[in-house]
């Protein structure tokens, strides 16, 4: 109920603004520029991007985490990551999309943000160079060639591993990835198999993208085996705020965050 009538508000608030693009204060700590034209800033302003995700992370991030942000398009993900780990943590974000990564540059600058670095490249299981895909709507740019939304154009972009990645930054210890890359996590992951098998293996959040099976040679439920053969353990955020265990077969759940055993006092569980 108090969601419903909170969206209202914030839909008369917007109503009566004169443009599209404005500075945002979020109730997360940190501004951000919103573009109403773009469908993750939409949401976002209306509290429906991931909210239940973004929720659970201000619970359990602590200052002076390490984070690999893959996927960052605009910064929301990592404006959060910043402010919660502060000037002992470290974020790493990395978007390959140049209007993306404009736009990310500016909130990262808004914000007065001096605990992270900008990569204006991608992340995949191989490094080199590798197709991506731009569609109208950054929220869909793809490595996979059937991303959800009409391509705008097709670029080339540099692309490294997580593993080639932490080696080059002398980063010995991460402590959560999150990836968001419309389909590509399996391949992000593939190539964090050094780190993901590690004693400081990370938690990651991703998502099991069940949209995106026909861009890629793999299917997401390759993703989800691959996971459980690492030693995750795969969860949901329900609407209480708690993780419940992710069933493969059943859940609708587009988000996930997967968990090894010493992680696990970090969070709260419903049956």
């Amino acid at each position: 109920m108090w969601k419903r009538i909170k969206k209202k508000f914030k839909n008369i608030k917007f109503n009566n603004r004169n443009c599209d693009v404005f500075v945002y204060k979020t109730r997360f700590g940190f501004k951000a520029i919103l573009d109403m034209e773009k469908v993750v800033d939409r949401w976002f302003y209306f509290d429906d991007f991931e909210y239940q995700s973004f929720d659970l992370a201000m619970k359990f991030l602590k200052e002076g985490m390490i984070i690999l942000d893959i996927g960052a398009n605009i910064g929301l993900y990592t404006l959060l990551f910043c402010k919660k780990t502060g000037l002992s943590g470290k974020v790493f974000a990395f978007e390959p999309a140049p209007e993306a990564f404009f736009r990310l540059k500016q909130n990262v600058k808004l914000n007065n943000f001096k605990n992270c670095k900008l990569f204006n490249s991608g992340i995949s299981n191989e490094a080199g160079m590798s197709k991506f895909y731009v569609c109208e709507d950054d929220a869909f740019n793809s490595l996979g060639n059937k991303p959800m939304a009409p391509i705008l154009k097709t670029i080339d972009i540099p692309v490294t591993t997580v593993d080639e990645f932490c080696q080059k930054e002398n980063i010995a210890k991460v402590d959560l990835i999150k990836i968001d890359t419309e389909g590509a996590d399996y391949l992000v992951l593939k190539g964090a198999d050094g780190l993901l098998t590690s004693e400081n293996s990370p938690i990651v959040m991703c998502e099991y993208n069940r949209n995106m099976d026909g861009g890629y040679s793999f299917k997401v439920i390759d993703m989800y085996n691959y996971l459980t053969e690492t030693g995750y353990e795969i969860y949901e955020v329900n609407e209480k705020g708690t993780l419940i265990k992710f069933d493969v077969a059943i859940s609708d759940a587009s988000e996930i965050i997967c968990l090894k055993e010493r992680h696990k006092s970090m969070f709260f569980f419903s049956e």
